[in-house]
């Protein structure tokens, strides 16, 4: 998949999707995907996460399979599967 900055794709899994633009970078290996998590709520109860616009990388998280020590979602470690959209 020829991908370039700011292409559009979608980010998929068995719990959800999320679409966002791209950024390459060198700095993260060759086969992994980084998204901040918890943006994109769109919910003026979370003030911080409403003024940041974005989409909610939550969406693609298995909330029955949790972190032994505090019992919360694994947040990261998920196969995805990527799509290209369109020249953002």
């Amino acid at each position: 998949m020829n991908l370039r900055d700011d292409d559009l794709i979608k980010i998929k899994n068995t719990f959800g999707s999320i679409i966002v633009p791209i950024k390459l970078s060198e700095d993260i290996m060759q086969g992994v995907l980084f998204y901040p998590h918890g943006w994109g709520h769109r919910n003026p109860k979370l003030s911080v996460a409403d003024r940041h616009p974005g989409e909610n990388v939550n969406k693609l998280t298995d909330s029955h399979k949790l972190e032994k020590l505090s019992g919360i979602p694994l947040m990261n470690g998920y196969k995805v599967e990527l799509e290209k959209i369109r020249k953002y």
